[in-house]
């Protein structure tokens, strides 16, 4: 069953005090010019590149790479050349509007 908010048909689950957190969450944000935290390619800096990040950085450890060289460069955030848990809880800060830059 969905609700209208905003002009939006939710499901009743996001109607509510979590609404709003849960549409950042899944719209996101513009990615920044330089692709930063866009691990997908889509556009933008959302919930999913976190957890894809998660994903890869959980892969790595089991000696698997799921991402290409440029998803690579996009989730390592921190820059610091190895990925992490800490990219992947940036990048989710970033999309849910908690921090402002990489």
């Amino acid at each position: 069953m969905a609700k209208k908010v905003f002009g939006l048909s939710l499901p009743m689950l996001l109607v509510g005090g979590a609404a709003a957190y849960i549409l950042t969450r899944k719209r996101g944000r513009p990615a920044p010019p330089d692709g930063m935290g866009d691990v997908d390619g889509d556009g933008r800096v959302t919930e999913a590149d976190a957890k894809l990040v998660a994903k890869a950085v959980g892969a790595l450890s089991r000696g698997q790479d799921i991402l290409t060289s440029e998803q690579y460069r996009r989730a390592n955030v921190t820059r610091s050349g190895r990925l992490s848990v800490v990219d992947a809880l940036f990048i989710g800060q970033y999309a849910t509007g908690e921090r402002d830059s990489f």
